[in-house]
């Protein structure tokens, strides 16, 4: 999947395909895949700050709206406005061999 840092959102079935494994989701990054009715990224999970957690609800119920939707934790978006993924720390740094 290579896409440009004007990217536009993944069809719902190639959002399936890439959020199944590491390699995947590596790859929404490198293309800079933005969030979608059907994808939301989120770095890190703070309950504990309720402006978070009102995000979270309304992040949840669009994707449930949508009637499927992938909502992955520990990956980074762009701040420019397009929440495009950018990088996901947890992910391992060797790549994956086919």
């Amino acid at each position: 999947m290579t896409r440009s840092q004007n990217a536009a959102p993944l069809p719902l079935g190639e959002v399936r395909k890439a959020v199944t494994d590491a390699r995947g989701i590596q790859s929404l990054c490198d293309g800079q895949i933005p969030e979608s009715d059907h994808l939301e990224y989120k770095l890190t999970l703070d309950n504990r700050d309720p402006g978070f957690q009102d995000e979270l609800r309304a992040d949840c119920a669009s994707l449930a709206s949508s009637g499927e939707g992938y909502l992955l934790v520990g990956v980074d978006e762009s701040r420019d406005g397009r929440s495009a993924a950018v990088k996901a720390p947890g992910l391992p740094t060797e790549r994956a061999q086919p």
